[in-house]
């Protein structure tokens, strides 16, 4: 995965990262009932990621999104939904809402402005960090 990219799940294969986050096609099917298997992509990118993850649902039927949460939540990977009244299909950001996990919801503009301020924090916090005090 990098920034400025946008993958595209295939409903026919199954993807996951390696610890690099490199791609992988696997030759198999996605378990249960949509395709692709949007909780396992989620758990999956969360494991390889962890805090470094922030998830944001915006549209798509059913709950199999929330199947990992447990997991992701373990992981302390940001994830984020999209006001359902606004979806296409407002089944899956609900049920990620309805989940508890769920760490922030609005609309398209509102999720763009909140990616933006978190990146700048976690940015900010980093750099400030990167700095020792000491008095001699």
């Amino acid at each position: 995965l990098r920034a400025g990219q946008c993958l595209i799940a295939p409903i026919d294969k199954q993807i996951i990262c390696d610890s690099t986050g490199r791609i992988i096609l696997l030759d198999q099917a996605w378990e249960g009932d949509y395709k692709p298997a949007i909780g396992q992509i989620l758990k999956n990118t969360s494991d390889v990621y962890g805090s470094d993850l922030i998830n944001i649902i915006f549209s798509g039927m059913g709950n199999d999104g929330t199947q990992y949460l447990d997991l992701i939540q373990d992981n302390d990977s940001q994830l984020w939904a999209q006001e359902p009244s606004l979806s296409a299909c407002p089944s899956q950001p609900q049920a990620i809402i309805d989940s508890g996990y769920c760490k922030f919801v609005g609309s398209p503009k509102a999720l763009a402005q909140k990616l933006t301020d978190y990146i700048a924090e976690r940015a900010a916090s980093a750099f400030s960090h990167s700095f020792i005090v000491s008095d001699v």
